[in-house]
């Protein structure tokens, strides 16, 4: 970056809340060495790059050869120097990350790099923080390696090397690397309700909060009353006793505590030790002292994998080349070789497992795109961590492999080259595996952050390149400029454009053997598209690649899969956090078929009238911001619409009252939910002394303020003043709930300012009020985009009048919901005359019809996180730390406001590479039709611990009835159009059971407990004819088969039966 004080919260809004301002920061002064830029490394440098380092500079002479392209993106000229090559399209990726060529030497190969005066020479060319080894041979690895720790003493190296679906990464922090954030977590908070006085200190939480903490954690406190030298006192380590009671250690000294109170984790510094490459070579490495372990089921391999490396850098060194693809000459050299190193080493006891070496050789000349996109995640978030400091590194080494994804059985003819981009994937999955994916068919829907890095995969892998293939991709949003962080096929120039369109273009120049393959659209999948993505649709589909940010389009096309038939590839990340799932028909279970618990809802009372954590007040803003410029506009439109009609109705001006008209508006809306709430939002921006001027906007911010701020909480302590007792005796304002105070208005505090500046713009454009030139310049706002003066506001309040507060007696607040809702199930049903008296009586405080003159409609606004001119974000900060001010919470910065808001989901360009390589694999297994369950893995991975995991994919529950079994993916079929009679009898003699009730959708088309008449008439009418009956429209064409509901009971023992649907395929 140009400047790393500054950071542009447009391009990296979704990784700021992955690593925070500090952390890039740091990394936006950092300068990194790339060595090696083949398909490995560019995906690499492509991370980096897109995360915003300072500086990246290449070095890779080697020519380009045909074979890189299956799986470097950037190269598509033969012979040109494959950094050289790379460099145009990198530097586009980020304008603020300076991307260079090492070319003081040209010509220079990688051998050279292993003389310890070419290592240091090229690193003396800048002090780099970060140097990335890629494919090299360990003589270059380890001259680059003793370089850097020479050079710079608290550098870092990484090397790597992927071959075939074979990989190891290798972590050098230096002897002292201090890890300021060891996991990302949102430190914790909560509130408290004791601390002993003793050498074992013990703090509780308050009733039905846990603390979350760990053995090790830092606490520090604020807001104990009593033992106040604990309030921002130094972190205190913390012993877990409970989930909610933790150890503090000695306070017999302090006061006795009294009450109230927070404790907050305090993140600490961990420091930890790495050793050189050299030293790390000669000794297997061990679980949990230098090793992660990625696959759990695969614990004997890294040991092996360990000595396989080095080996093949000793076969390329004695024969100059790789070892041939499938070759048992070649694999039986290595496997020797393996032997060797172990007893250079004098590792007695490693013992050899033949086969794994013979596959280790057998690929080892062979490159996927998957591979370098799973590997190339995790090598760039380690160089993240060592630029940054930020999340716990691998200590030292990590080996993977994907070795269920290739097929059985290949041999070297099978996998020799035959001249073609595709020869690096040739060798490792075999010509006729290639065949196969050029002519298959996949479905991508979603073409964001995974949709881009699929697209690219799949490019490279060749997918769709054949007779017979197609990608159908399909994306109903346009680019942002906040997708460019992340989303690397677009660039600045396609903001404002079709994402799916941009994506299959950029895919189709990566790999022209697409041109005219790729099939871009913009239509959501969901139920209304139906007639679009139907039987004929996935009839021409082999698999279907879900690239979604929801739940509901995820679970959607997840039933679209089960119905049709077809794979599911599954895939999300949340920040360092990823999973992948493979969804097969009858294999596995469905996506759907398990779900996480719903998030933890913030109780109503809470968010009126007692919160106690900042994503309460937050919340509150948000809800505000909903109803006060959304919702009540919304309304408004609604009331002054129905006004117009009924004095047309009522044949024009002065044909009905006033009280006519609002008492037949109150009868129209009163089974509305909330009636009350549409009441008082109407009369609040239709009042009589409603805006028309921007002065009245300020006037109108004003009594806002006074409203929530102040008043509220007035009315809220004279109904529970400060030493309010419960029933039971005990204080009313005991935690969890905070008393609060109310705020008294200052122009001069700029949070009180920045609320009326927000406030009063927004109520302006829901007027279409214009802003004077005197408060054009937008105020100063931390974190914001906005100006510098307040001086035409503090005019405009200055005459503003606000009238005294005085408490009302006969205003009830409730302290628990169950108290609202009863008082609302009290209050629904059918209106009797007193209670229509009494919204009548509400209703008095509307406007007038008559007084409304002109005014046809205001403007609702719509929540628009991401444009930091619109004022909206900066309205619900205010609000929430106006309102934290009330409750004595701690204030939350901008950026924390809009991510909790904006309901922001963290993401990185690392997590997404990763994921999307783990899904490639498995669609690699999907394509050559692995039916062995156990073949297949699902991974759940974070790269901020580091955790990596595989398992089995879940096989679907069997339903047994009498002699019949079924799962998830199977149905009972029926041809034809039949009666409902017709579908009664035939499912009642086939399986002796009684049907009650028959439903498609949500709408049920016969029950028993139906009217008799109507119930005979269902039985003998078609079922396209009950169809068009209930839905009220016609079926059409394009569907050729509808999904039954089945409710029965088993004839033998009146239990109920759980049948499989019936899918009744009416086109036949």
């Amino acid at each position: 970056m140009t400047d790393s004080s500054k950071i542009d919260e447009g391009l990296y809004s979704r990784q700021l809340y992955v690593f925070g301002h500090e952390a890039m920061k740091r990394m936006s002064s950092s300068d990194v060495l790339l060595v090696g830029v083949d398909g490995l490394g560019i995906e690499i440098a492509k991370n980096i790059v897109l995360a915003g380092v300072k500086s990246l500079t290449l070095f890779d002479n080697t020519p380009t050869a045909l074979a890189d392209l299956g799986t470097q993106f950037y190269l598509s000229e033969i012979g040109e120097p494959r950094a050289k090559a790379s460099l145009p399209q990198l530097k586009e990726l980020n304008p603020y990350v300076e991307v260079s060529v090492f070319d003081s030497a040209p010509e220079l190969p990688f051998d050279a790099l292993a003389q310890p005066t070419m290592a240091e020479a090229l690193l003396s060319h800048k002090r780099f923080q970060v140097v990335v080894v890629v494919n090299q041979s360990h003589k270059v690895a380890l001259a680059l390696n003793e370089a850097q720790r020479k050079l710079s003493p608290t550098g870092c190296t990484v090397v790597t090397e992927s071959r075939g679906t074979f990989a190891s990464i290798f972590n050098d922090f230096g002897d002292s690397f201090v890890v300021t954030d060891p996991n990302g977590n949102e430190p914790a908070s909560f509130l408290i309700s004791g601390i002993t006085a003793e050498k074992e200190s013990v703090v509780a939480c308050v009733e039905e909060q846990r603390h979350n903490l760990e053995d090790g954690a830092h606490v520090t406190f604020r807001g104990v009353r009593g033992m106040t030298a604990l309030n921002d006192c130094a972190p205190r380590p913390v012993k877990v006793l409970s989930p909610d009671t933790f150890s503090i250690g000695d306070t017999s000294g302090l006061p006795a505590y009294e009450g109230g109170g927070m404790a907050i984790e305090v993140k600490m510094p961990v420091t930890m030790h790495f050793e050189p490459l050299r030293a790390k070579l000669t000794a297997l490495p061990c679980m949990g002292v230098d090793l992660l372990v990625s696959d759990f089921a695969k614990m004997d391999r890294p040991e092996q994998l360990h000595i396989a490396f080095q080996a093949g850098h000793r076969f390329v060194e004695e024969h100059g080349r790789m070892p041939r693809p499938r070759n048992e000459e070649d694999a039986n050299t290595l496997v020797a070789l393996c032997q060797a190193v172990a007893t250079d080493h004098g590792l007695t006891e490693w013992k050899p497992d033949t086969d794994l070496l013979r596959q280790f050789a057998y690929q080892y000349a062979g490159a996927t795109a998957p591979m370098c996109g799973t590997v190339g995640g995790i090598v760039a978030q380690e160089v993240l961590k060592a630029t940054s400091g930020k999340f716990t590194p691998i200590s030292q080494w990590l080996f993977f492999d994907a070795l269920e994804a290739v097929p059985p059985g290949l041999t070297e003819a099978e996998c020799a080259p035959v001249g073609s981009r595709y020869d690096s994937q040739i060798a490792i999955f075999g010509q006729t595996m290639q065949k196969t994916i050029a002519g298959y068919r996949l479905f991508l829907v979603g073409a964001g952050a995974i949709g881009c890095e699929m697209l690219k995969n799949w490019a490279l892998m060749g997918i769709a390149s054949g007779p017979g293939g197609s990608i159908t991709v399909t994306d109903m949003d346009t680019i942002e400029r906040s997708n460019l962080n992340r989303q690397f096929l677009f660039r600045n120039q396609d903001v404002g454009k079709l994402k799916s369109a941009c994506a299959a273009a950029a895919a189709a120049s990566i790999n022209p053997d697409l041109q005219g393959k790729i099939h871009p659209m913009a239509d959501r999948v969901g139920e209304e598209t139906e007639h679009i993505f139907g039987d004929e649709f996935f009839a021409n589909i082999d698999c279907v690649a879900n690239a979604l940010d929801n739940m509901e389009a995820r679970r959607y096309v997840d039933r679209r899969c089960v119905f049709f038939r077809k794979p599911l590839m599954e895939s999300g990340t949340l920040g360092t956090r990823g999973n992948t799932q493979v969804v097969l028909p009858d294999i596995t279970e469905s996506y759907s078929s398990s779900q996480d618990p719903p998030e933890a809802s913030i109780a109503i009372c809470t968010l009126k009238n007692f919160p106690n954590a900042i994503e309460h007040t937050i919340q509150w803003g948000r809800d505000l911001f909903e109803g006060v410029f959304a919702n009540g506009p919304q309304q408004v439109n609604q009331f002054l619409k129905f006004t117009r009609n009924a004095l047309a109705a009522a044949g024009g001006p002065g044909a009905a009252s006033d009280a006519d008209i609002l008492r037949q508006y109150v009868e129209h809306m009163s089974e509305e939910a909330g009636f009350k709430d549409i009441l008082d939002s109407i009369a609040g921006l239709l009042r009589a002394d409603r805006p028309t001027t921007f002065e009245g906007c300020v006037a109108w911010a004003r009594h806002q303020f006074e409203h929530h701020f102040a008043n509220n909480i007035k009315q809220l302590l004279f109904n529970f003043p400060p030493d309010a007792v419960t029933s039971n005796g005990h204080l009313f304002w005991t935690a969890p709930k905070l008393c609060p105070t109310p705020l008294v208005f200052d122009p001069a505090e700029p949070s009180h300012l920045s609320f009326i500046e927000a406030a009063s713009r927004l109520i302006a454009q829901v007027f279409g009020i214009p802003v004077p030139d005197e408060v054009e310049q937008p105020l100063a706002q931390a974190g914001g985009t906005h100006g510098t003066t307040a001086a035409g506001y503090r005019i405009l309040l200055d005459a503003v009048v606000v009238p005294e507060f005085v408490p009302a007696s006969n205003v009830k607040i409730h302290t628990v919901d169950s108290e609202a809702a009863a008082e609302a199930e009290a209050a629904g049903g059918s209106l009797n005359e007193d209670q229509m008296s009494r919204l009548l009586t509400e209703a008095a405080g509307l406007p007038a019809p008559s007084s409304l003159g002109d005014l046809v409609e205001v403007s609702p606004l719509e929540f628009e996180k991401d444009d930091d001119s619109n004022f909206h974000i900066d309205f619900v900060t205010a609000v929430a730390n106006l309102r934290a001010s009330n409750y004595g919470i701690q204030n939350a910065d901008r950026h924390k406001i809009k991510g909790i808001a904006g309901r922001i989901i963290p993401a990185i360009a690392t997590t997404t590479a990763l994921v999307t390589g783990l899904i490639c694999l498995e669609t690699l297994k999907v394509i050559r039709q692995e039916k062995n369950i156990e073949a297949y893995k699902n991974a759940f991975i974070n790269l901020a611990l580091p955790f990596v995991t595989f398992s089995e994919p879940v096989a679907p529950a069997v339903t047994k009835f009498r002699e019949h079994s079924w799962t998830l993916w199977d149905c009972i079929e029926i041809n034809g159009n039949p009666t409902i009679e017709e579908i009664n009898t035939q499912i009642e003699r086939d399986y002796n059971v009684s049907i009650f009730m028959i439903s498609s959708g949500v709408s049920m088309l016969y029950a028993i407990f139906m009217d008799m008449k109507k119930q005979a008439a269902r039985l003998k009418a078609r079922l396209t004819d009950v169809l068009e009956e209930v839905l009220h429209k016609p079926v059409e064409d394009h569907i050729h088969s509808v999904v039954l509901i089945l409710s029965a009971s088993d004839n033998d023992t009146d239990e109920d039966v759980d049948f499989p649907f019936i899918k009744v395929n009416i086109r036949k």
